[in-house]
């Protein structure tokens, strides 16, 4: 999931199938770089 935080900045959160929410706390100038940053997130855990 990548949202918008309200101060021009996205975040990312990676939810499973038991609705635990995953991530970090980092934030992006862009949805599409808090999407890539998500998706490498996800490969590399």
């Amino acid at each position: 999931m990548v949202f918008y935080t309200g101060t021009h900045l996205w975040q990312f959160r990676v939810i499973s199938p038991e609705g635990s929410v995953y991530g970090k706390r980092k934030v992006y100038n862009s949805a599409q770089a808090a999407e890539h940053a998500g998706r490498k997130w996800v490969e590399h855990s």
